[in-house]
C-alpha cells in the first residue's frame, strides 16, 4: 500500500532520502499534488546528495530538459554518470547516448557502447532500440 503524501513529506523533511526521492517524484508527476518542477527538482537534488542513484538521474533529467533549472548539458551529463556508476540503467543508457551525441560532454566511441552495453545487459529497452537505431553509425564511426 503506498503512503500517502503527508508521511512522505514529514520523512523527507527530516532527511530521508528515499522519501525525498518519492516526494520528487510525486512533484514531478502530479501525483498526488499540483506538478512543480521546481520541488521537484529540490526534492531530487536533496536525495542525490546523498547518494540516491534514481535521484542523481532525475537530477540530470532536469538539467537536461530544463525541469525546474536552466538546461545545462554539462551537469545532466554529470549527475547521469554518477548515477550510472551505481549500475542504474536509465542513467546508463542516458551517458551511452550523451557520448553518442556530444551532449555535454565530448563524443566517444568506445564510452557509447561501454553504457549502452550496460544498459542493454540490464534489459533496458531504450538501450537496445538506441544500438539497433545507430548500429550503422556506430559501424561507420568505428570504421573511420
Amino acid at each position: 500500500m503506498g503512503r500517502n503524501f503527508n508521511d512522505i513529506a514529514k520523512d523527507a523533511e527530516q532527511g530521508n532520502s528515499d522519501a525525498q526521492f518519492k516526494l520528487g517524484l510525486r512533484y514531478f508527476k502530479g501525483n498526488g499534488v499540483e506538478k512543480d518542477f521546481v520541488q521537484a527538482f529540490s526534492w531530487f537534488k536533496k536525495s542525490a546528495v546523498q547518494g540516491c542513484a534514481e535521484a542523481e538521474y532525475y537530477v540530470g533529467l532536469c538539467f537536461s530538459d530544463g525541469f525546474g533549472v536552466p538546461k545545462d548539458s554539462v551537469q545532466a551529463f554529470n549527475w547521469c554518470k554518477k548515477s550510472a556508476v551505481q549500475g542504474f540503467a536509465d542513467a546508463e543508457c542516458f551517458v551511452g547516448l550523451c557520448y553518442f551525441s556530444g551532449e555535454g560532454v565530448a563524443r566517444d566511441l568506445k564510452e557509447t557502447l561501454e553504457w549502452l552495453k550496460k544498459a542493454v545487459r540490464q534489459g533496458h529497452k531504450g538501450a537496445i532500440n538506441a544500438v539497433m537505431e545507430k548500429a550503422e553509425c556506430l559501424r561507420v564511426w568505428a570504421a573511420e
